[in-house]
């Protein structure tokens, strides 16, 4: 038998006679569209590496040692009697093969003048993990711009960008550089289960992120782990096994690269064979269970997988939530279906539903009695299957916690907060079309029975699905994530609920869980986060990222099922502890029960205690509306001048007035730096020596009751700290704050207007003015300040404003310039450099690129401009005080 480098002269000889040819390396090119597309080759020589019934793969005699081409092709012919290790030449057509909206296949169709010119030894597949050959394991492609979730999607094309190729940084790069090789996978483990026709995500002995303790790669903020590869059909006609599992060890894979359905893969030359699987085979349960007292509470999340009475799974669920979830004291179930299933025949109610698994669980543990609660959709109006009704709803024990107050909405009336809720359960705005077809959240308040009075929220959510989403190895670049514009939606509408509890009570306890549909870095839950002023319950215990899932897509291990809890809750780390519990990711597809693992808390949800000092006091003179007497003073009382040293603090801890007063006066517009300055001046002279610098409800309850013994000071240390928070990025959290400040009936008329005339540099309140009313107000209290100046009355802000002023100084009003010639460089007023620009829940009008979509709303715009309109006028007004503000100026309030 002839040697490979035998073969190879002789092709070279047997074609340089020949006036066209070309080599396979220069057909495929170094990008994913080669200019030879639609166009005829002649004389392409090569040696067969592998065949299906479909044709044959050859690798070029003349390989040109380019790591971006490929020097083997795939031939479609049906009719071809070639065998493995022929030496062939040929003619053609190339092609960029697709089926649908894919990234094309690179083949030679309709070959002729196919030779045989030889045979030679068994060819030697490259060996992905040597050498140069290691997959990327950060980026998908170079069109992503960093992040395959970034919004908006599907920004470009490949076919149209076409990119050139570079395999050593982007995954599918990597691929499209191999495409038609034969390829050796060594030590391979499956990352996922397989498919319905068996093809199955692995990875090899080659660097790795994302690796979990499972043998799973799980997903993390920018990863989506490029360098797992799908093992597809074997060309033998042999299957796949359908029982692989999550982390099982499998003998070495020989096959090649191949592009089809979405996705790169490689076509094995015989079916995989499992030699090893992870242990224990399942997972343990829980190890904690309730006390059945507010310290202790246990709550379990389960997506339940569209659950009817007559589901075979029925069973098992209330087997999983005995045996492994302990049984909580609430548990937030997703898709349960109505009482007949999928027969659309108008039944609407899953009283059934919750009754047998109810009945089922008590079976399995007679000690536990679960009552449920639940509101009944419209029908056929939450997406699922047509007929089935899916919805959220939760399962309680009565004897732990009951309904605060039960007062049960229907489909259609949404949630209101005034101190509780107007309803208990309710949904959140369900007639909003950002609900659509998609299930509503389901908002409680329950009591704990332990005789604490301790009360908490909860919100139980599913959110729109993913269907429509492009495959990550897709052509739309970065990949569609399918109805992320719903759950953006969704995610705001509920966050604003939450917020709006928060601002009238930062002490509340509030848990949000259920189906996200969603990753927690993609941007409707970045923005869940920002809004709501939650935390995700992970964050809090510091679980390690790759260790968070709970559901198997693709290649990933990812976590769409998540809870998010309130400050309060978070503060309570000594109790609190979390698991997803792995029944089901780690199973086989035909032992799983449902396609989400679920989850348990144990949470503190114990109402706050007060301090010693006893209740918080109301102001020491004055009333609603008063003035403030500051300590030692009488009616109005002294005020010391801005220049006096300050008293001293309590400890090392205490902030210096001057450098916080001239921080606040850098967050309001000029007009407004005289009085907010001197509000300051006043708070940190008088007050802040005996309370912390960060005064706020978070901790509020950590300190003794006496140390706040002056409402007025409270409100305006929230103001400070709102600023800082701003000063951050935490915008959100300081807009929450602020929502706190407004409307406070026991503030005096002189803390309202410090209020209201620091707001509006302090947070970006303009998008939520339906919600704060602020513009009205503000100007009655600014107007009733200029009034208080003109006429002389005896109250603080009367006193010589000029000196206050003045105690800026140069520094202050120049640096104060220099944020405005940032801000104009920038384009607005700094909020947008950050990439906040905040989407009210009423208006959505999308400010990050759906303009390309059409989405821009009118509103967003005039938003937006006015804004840079008011920064020009400031910087204006700043600027030509040439280190002072100028008369002209001194009373005017742009609102």
């Amino acid at each position: 038998m002839k040697s490979f480098a035998t073969i190879a002269r002789v092709c070279a000889i047997l074609f340089t006679a020949s006036s066209v040819s070309q080599t396979i390396p220069e057909i495929n090119s170094d990008r994913f569209i080669s200019p030879y597309n639609g166009r005829s080759v002649a004389n392409v020589s090569g040696v067969v590496t592998a065949r299906n019934a479909d044709g044959f793969w050859v690798r070029s005699t003349t390989p040109d040692n380019d790591r971006s081409t490929s020097d083997s092709i795939y031939v479609f012919s049906r009719n071809s009697s070639v065998t493995v290790g022929n030496a062939v030449s040929f003619s053609g057509r190339y092609t960029e093969y697709r089926s649908s909206n894919y990234v094309p296949l690179n083949e030679i169709t309709n070959p002729t003048n196919i030779r045989v010119i030889g045979n030679s030894t068994a060819v030697t597949p490259l060996v992905i993990g040597a050498g140069n050959l290691l997959p990327p394991t950060g980026q998908f492609s170079a069109l992503d711009d960093g992040d395959i979730f970034g919004l908006p999607n599907n920004r470009s094309l490949v076919t149209v960008a076409n990119p050139t190729l570079e395999p050593a940084e982007y995954g599918m790069d990597f691929m499209e550089s191999l495409l038609g090789e034969l390829v050796t996978i060594k030590s391979p483990v499956a990352v996922a289960k397989p498919n319905n026709f068996g093809d199955t995500w692995v990875v090899g002995s080659w660097p790795k992120t994302g690796s979990n303790d499972r043998g799973g790669l799980t997903m993390t903020d920018g990863d989506a782990n490029p360098e797992a590869i799908l093992i597809g059909t074997p060309l033998d006609g042999s299957s796949n096994p359908d029982g692989t599992k999550l982390g099982d060890s499998l003998e070495d894979i020989t096959g090649v690269v191949y592009q089809a359905f979405g996705f790169y893969r490689v076509l094995p030359t015989t079916a995989i064979q499992v030699i090893g699987s992870q242990e224990p085979a399942l997972p343990d349960p829980i190890g904690y269970s309730s006390t059945g007292r507010c310290s202790a509470i246990t709550l379990g999340q389960y997506n339940v997988e569209n659950l009817s009475p007559s589901s075979a799974h029925l069973p098992a669920i209330a087997a999983h939530i005995v045996d492994y979830l302990k049984t909580p004291d609430v548990v937030f179930l997703q898709e349960i279906q109505d009482d007949s299933g999928e027969t659309n025949n108008g039944i609407v109610s899953a009283n059934e539903t919750l009754t047998t698994l109810s009945a089922a669980i008590s079976a399995l543990s007679p000690s536990t009695s679960y009552a449920f609660t639940e509101i009944v959709p419209v029908n056929n109006a939450d997406g699922g299957a047509p007929g089935g009704n899916i919805r959220v709803a939760y399962l309680y024990n009565p004897s732990i916690v009951a309904l605060h107050k039960p007062n049960p909405g229907s489909s259609t009336e949404a949630c209101a907060y005034n101190g509780t809720l107007n309803l208990n359960p309710c949904r959140i705005a369900p007639l909003d079309p950002a609900w659509t077809a998609s299930r509503k959240p389901l908002v409680a308040q329950w009591d704990i029975l332990d005789g604490s009075n301790s009360t908490f929220y909860t919100v139980n959510v599913h959110f729109a699905s993913k269907g429509g989403s492009s495959s990550l190895h897709g052509d739309p670049r970065p990949p569609v994530n399918g109805g992320v514009e719903n759950r953006l939606a969704q995610a705001n509408l509920t966050a604003s609920f939450i917020a709006e509890i928060l601002a009238e009570d930062s002490e509340a306890s509030i848990i949000t869980a259920g189906d996200f549909n969603e990753f927690a870095f993609v941007e409707p839950l970045t923005q869940f986060v920002e809004i709501s002023g939650l935390d995700d319950i992970e964050d809090v215990l510091g679980v390690e990222e790759t260790e968070r899932y709970s559901y198997l897509f693709d290649m990933n291990c990812q976590e769409l099922d998540h809870m998010y809890i309130s400050p309060k809750v978070a503060r309570g780390k000594k109790e609190l502890a979390y698991e997803h519990v792995h029944v089901n990711t780690w199973v086989s597809r035909d032992d799983q029960i449902s396609d989400h693992d679920p989850a348990v808390a144990r949470l503190n949800l114990c109402r706050p205690k007060a301090g010693p000092g006893g209740p918080v006091r109301p102001p020491p003179a004055g009333g609603p509306g008063g003035p403030v007497r500051p300590p030692g003073g009488g009616a109005g009382g002294p005020i010391k001048p801005p220049g006096s040293p300050p008293k001293p603090g309590p400890g090392p801890g205490r902030p210096d007035r001057q450098e916080t007063a001239q921080r606040l006066s850098y967050a309001v517009s000029a007009e407004f730096i005289a009085i907010t300055h001197s509000a300051t001046l006043i708070a940190f002279d008088y007050y802040l020596p005996n309370v912390p610098k960060h005064l706020n409800a978070y901790d509020r309850d950590q300190l003794p009751t006496n140390m706040i013994n002056n409402l007025q000071l409270h409100y305006l240390s929230r103001l400070e700290y709102a600023n800082e928070l701003a000063q951050q990025g935490k915008l959100q959290e300081c807009l929450n704050i602020c929502f706190y400040l407004r409307g406070r009936p026991d503030a005096t008329l002189y803390t309202r207007a410090v209020i209201n005339l620091t707001l509006p540099r302090v947070c970006p309140i303009e998008d939520h003015a339906d919600k704060l009313k602020y513009p009205h107000e503000a100007l009655k209290l600014a107007e009733e300040l200029q009034t208080a100046e003109r006429t002389g009355e005896d109250v603080m802000w009367k006193r010589d404003l000029r000196s206050a002023k003045m105690s800026t100084g140069i520094e202050t009003i120049e640096e104060e310039v220099q944020s405005c010639r940032d801000a104009q460089n920038s384009g607005s007023s700094g909020w947008h450099k950050q990439g906040v620009v905040k989407k009210s829940a009423a208006e959505r009008g999308w400010s990050f690129g759906w303009h390309k979509q059409g989405m821009v709303k009118k509103k967003a715009v005039e938003r937006a401009k006015d804004r840079m309109d008011r920064d020009n006028v400031r910087c204006k007004l700043v600027a030509e005080g040439e280190g002072e503000m100028s008369d002209s100026s001194e009373g005017s309030f742009v609102l």
